[in-house]
């Protein structure tokens, strides 16, 4: 029988929601870690309530390398995956926007998506496993994303629009920060009210 652990190494809001896991997280020493890169050398999608629990304190959304803003959270420029498809050992230059260059550390540690914590450079021992939990982790964050925006009051086919910005379509249309801002803000607040039986029950059965 397995030993459960709990999902230490997702944030608290994720970790809440999915409950225990029988994934122990890895004995590795990342701040101690050489590369230059580190495993931060891709650009994860960071979900609106994420955001919102971020910038939570501040005056307006921040200008970052590599990334957009929308009302579905900082998703990766087209560019950025187009350049980061190209290489087999992406280096500093594919650095994700929000790593601090000068502590070499994560700079929204505890608002990090589940792309981010469940990623680790022992994948290759344990990566079968861990890749579920990263799938199940990711339907969560779009699910509870998609939700929010329905809180915010959009329409079916404005979050469609959304969901295929996030799958990597291109988008011309530009969000004021102050609104943007506005828009994380209400969805980390409402997002706190949700149960864990109410956000498993918004993610599909897989066949």
């Amino acid at each position: 029988m397995n030993e459960v652990y709990p999902n230490s190494f997702l944030n608290t809001t994720l970790a809440r929601w999915l409950g225990p896991s029988a994934l122990r997280a890895p004995q590795l020493d990342c701040s101690g870690c050489m590369k230059p890169a580190k495993c931060c050398a891709f650009q994860p999608f960071v979900p609106n309530f994420l955001l919102g629990a971020w910038l939570r304190d501040a005056v307006e959304v921040p200008v970052i390398a590599n990334v957009y803003f929308t009302p579905a959270g900082a998703i990766a420029l087209p560019s950025y995956r187009a350049r980061h498809a190209e290489v087999a050992d992406p280096g500093t230059d594919l650095l994700c926007g929000f790593f601090n260059r000068e502590t070499r550390a994560c700079g929204l540690w505890s608002f990090r998506p589940g792309e981010c914590s469940t990623f680790y450079c022992d994948d290759l021992q344990t990566g079968e496993p861990r890749q579920a939990l990263r799938q199940k982790t990711f339907d969560v964050e779009l699910a509870v994303t998609q939700m929010a925006l329905v809180e915010l009051g959009f329409s079916p086919r404005e979050i469609g629009e959304q969901i295929d910005l996030v799958n990597g379509a291109e988008s011309n249309k530009i969000y004021p920060g102050p609104d943007l801002l506005i828009m994380y803000k209400k969805a980390w607040n409402w997002c706190q009210t949700l149960k864990p039986q109410t956000v498993m029950a918004w993610i599909p059965e897989k066949t």
